[in-house]
């Protein structure tokens, strides 16, 4: 399978490494969409959240031109769209042929710490992936899950943008703002957020 284009829904997109994958990848896709979350709360740690989310997603933003191929949303809700829609999904998609979700995000403690659980599944004639793609889409974008623009993932990416613009529905755009790494950031990823990578002393957890 020749992978074009990726959706993925994660509550923080903090994992530099795999941000620095699918970088790495942009040359050869279509368009990458992230559907995520301001991380304005819990306020205790929502600079060491910013911090961590801005760290990964500018990676994405280095090359001006691969760059417009990366598309970043949050969602709010239609009731009161001061108020945010939260995205707890962990969601990958690709080319309406493969999908994996479960319980992991895309963080290092989801990845090599926590107890988590997800299932992989590829549908080769696009079938099944395609139907659920649609009905996610359907969802956020307030469209009937009948309607044509659904059907192609590019023309699909380009209404979500379009959406994003008008801010008249549940699509927002967003990138996290460039918090500053400090003590409550140090301590958030070796207590409250612990991963693999085992640190003894922040001397080391900084290198």
């Amino acid at each position: 399978m020749c992978i074009r284009d990726r959706y993925m829904e994660d509550q923080f997109f903090n994992h530099a490494e795999l941000m620095a994958a699918i970088k790495q990848r942009l040359p050869v896709l279509k368009f990458v969409i992230l559907l995520t979350n301001d991380q304005a709360t819990p306020a205790l740690f929502s600079d060491a959240r910013y911090y961590l989310q801005h760290q990964a997603l500018k990676l994405l933003m280095e090359d001006s031109e691969l760059s417009k191929k990366v598309f970043i949303y949050r969602l709010v809700r239609d009731t009161d769209m001061s108020e945010p829609l939260y995205v707890h999904t962990k969601l990958f998609m690709a080319d309406d042929e493969y999908v994996i979700t479960g319980s992991f995000g895309a963080e290092r403690s989801a990845l090599t710490n926590d107890r988590e659980a997800g299932m992989g599944i590829y549908d080769k004639e696009g079938k099944y992936i395609k139907e659920m793609r649609k009905r996610l889409w359907s969802e956020h974008l307030m469209l009937p899950l009948n309607h044509p623009i659904l059907e192609d993932p590019v023309r699909g990416s380009q209404e979500w943008e379009r959406q994003a613009k008008d801010a008249k529905g549940r699509v927002r755009s967003y990138f996290p703002k460039n918090a500053s790494r400090n003590i409550i950031t140090d301590l958030f990823e070796i207590i409250y957020e612990i991963d693999g990578r085992c640190c003894i002393n922040l001397a080391e957890f900084h290198t």
